[in-house]
This record gives structure tokens, C-alpha cells and sequence, in this order.
């Protein structure tokens, strides 16, 4: 990763504390090298949930229906990969089949 790059990320970070989202784990930076980063509360207009980002980050939200998931998944310009953690496995299929997404993953597995 380049110094401007990890410059920015670090920006994504800080605004989405600021916004009420929270770092769980990683994010450190030591010149252009950057640890992993976990992030949740993460809200649909803090930058790291709608720009471009292909670094080490995940960022990771709860929903009460898979129709949130859902919608929230595909309200992106971007769609390389989506995941989703659930016991339904008939909630994960229907997420699997309607998000917009180069590949899903349901409880760790790649469809």
C-alpha cells in the first residue's frame, strides 16, 4: 500500500469513530504498511461502507431481517465480495442468490 493510501484509510477510520462506529481490532500504521482492521457499527454513510476498498479492512454490521441485509448489501458501487453469518440456512440462501456481489460467503463458506 502506497503512503496515501494508508493516509486515507487512516481518514475512514477516524470519521467512522467520530460517526459512532467503532475500531474493534487492527488499523495501526507504520509508514505505508497497515494491520488489518475489523470495524463495526458501521453506518451506511461512513466512507469505509461505500468507497473503494481493496486493503486489509472488514467491516461488520447486524441486521434484524435478511430484507435489511439484504438491501444494505446491494446499496453499494462496489460488490467483489459479500458474507453473512447466520443458524438460517434458508435466510443465507436467499442472501446468497439476490446480493449483487462477485462471491457470498455463508458462515465462512464461499458460494
Amino acid at each position: 500500500m502506497r503512503d496515501g493510501e494508508a493516509v486515507r484509510r487512516e481518514q475512514w477510520i477516524r470519521d467512522l469513530v467520530a460517526r459512532g462506529g467503532h475500531l474493534l481490532t487492527g488499523g495501526g500504521r507504520e509508514r505505508a504498511a497497515r494491520e488489518p482492521a475489523i470495524v463495526v457499527a458501521v453506518q451506511s454513510n461512513m466512507r469505509v461502507s461505500f468507497d473503494a476498498r481493496l486493503r486489509p479492512a472488514v467491516d461488520l454490521k447486524r441486521f434484524d431481517s435478511v430484507h435489511e441485509a439484504i438491501a444494505s448489501t446491494n446499496d453499494t458501487n462496489y460488490g467483489l465480495s459479500a458474507a453473512v453469518i447466520t443458524e438460517d440456512l434458508d435466510n443465507a440462501a436467499r442472501f446468497a442468490k439476490e446480493v449483487d456481489a462477485g462471491n457470498t460467503q455463508t458462515n465462512s463458506q464461499t458460494h
